[in-house]
């Protein structure tokens, strides 16, 4: 009788615990990063705080590290993530990454589904000053699928709103109509905060380069964070008449030779500096230059003397794709 009631107590306990587990839906969750894009794309009013900055360790400039990995991710036309396949509808912004430190200039890169032509973006700055500025939503030759936000937002250069002190900010992405497309809280860092320094970047004034100096977050990286910078051109409150010869997402997306596998930015792959020689390998979509020997030259010199700042990179070279033989020829 005993041993009745044993087996008795054991069944409905597994009934219970059956009946309290959790339900399984067939369909695999969306990541923390899409989760937030989905959130920010439902055009909701209401502000959360930003996420506290994440401490970043003191770089050393000296000698400059190998790096593999650009300040913002390389997408395509076609986003090649895990869920973009199944939801290509999904807005959301890649760069500036959720809860990341960034300097004036914001570097913008987003997935937009449904925008056409342009959108609004609106940086807010815990202060209250706010810069807004139009970016073009770059599409595939076809005209179809998610479309790109590729640009940079800066405050102009007769504004003094660059902050002096390190707060929170928020950057929005709106359509024609004033809704919410996406939406990204990150750190803004100051021109007074140690973790940024000053670097030097090259752009075309005429026919001649001009230095120009940009402040970026301090990483080990710096040799890449320089190149990464150097490929998203100048801004207007760098001065009036400057530009570069590296290919624009416009001309990128409007080569004739460009494949599916393309992109619609050129991107840096990797930096590699052994024994004073900075090797630097770009994506393919560099080869969107167009030939000419005047601009091949530029191009190398735009990108040979950002490298050469740095006092322990003697000589640069080019690579695309991990070829250096025959790349950036007139």
């Amino acid at each position: 009788m005993a041993r009745v009631r044993q087996l008795v107590s054991i069944a409905l306990l597994l009934t219970v615990n059956a009946c309290t587990a959790p339900a399984t839906t067939g369909v695999d969750s969306l990541s923390t990063s899409a989760q937030t894009a989905n959130a920010a794309a439902s055009g909701a009013a209401r502000v959360t705080a930003p996420p506290p900055a994440v401490a970043q360790p003191t770089p050393t400039d000296t000698p400059l590290p190998a790096s593999s990995s650009s300040a913002a991710p390389g997408v395509g036309l076609t986003v090649a993530t895990a869920h973009a396949s199944a939801r290509l509808d999904t807005n959301r912004i890649d760069a500036p990454l959720a809860g990341s430190s960034a300097t004036l200039p914001v570097h913008v890169l987003a997935q937009v589904a449904h925008a056409r032509g342009e959108v609004t973006a609106v940086l807010r700055m815990r202060d209250g000053t706010q810069v807004t500025d139009i970016l073009p939503v770059v599409r595939g030759q076809d005209g179809d699928g998610p479309g790109l936000v590729v640009g940079t937002l800066d405050a102009p250069a007769r504004i003094p709103s660059r902050p002096a002190a390190t707060q929170s900010a928020s950057l929005e992405l709106r359509d024609a109509s004033g809704t919410v497309l996406a939406r990204q809280d990150l750190q803004l860092l100051g021109a007074d905060d140690p973790a940024t320094r000053l670097i030097t970047l090259y752009w075309v004034a005429g026919e001649v380069l001009r230095p120009v100096q940009r402040r970026i977050p301090r990483t080990d990286r710096i040799g890449a964070a320089a190149l990464d910078e150097l490929l998203w051109g100048p801004t207007p409150s760098e001065g009036a008449g400057l530009s570069t010869d590296i290919p624009t997402p416009d001309q990128v997306v409007a080569y004739a030779g460009r494949d599916a596998s393309w992109g619609a930015r050129v991107t840096l792959r990797g930096l590699n500096i052994r024994d004073g020689v900075a090797t630097a390998d770009f994506s393919k979509e560099l080869r969107a230059y167009g030939g000419g020997s005047a601009r091949v030259g530029i191009i190398r010199q735009q990108i040979t003397r950002t490298l050469e700042q740095f006092p322990t990179v003697h000589e640069v070279r080019i690579a695309i794709e991990g070829q250096s033989a025959a790349v950036l020829e007139p």
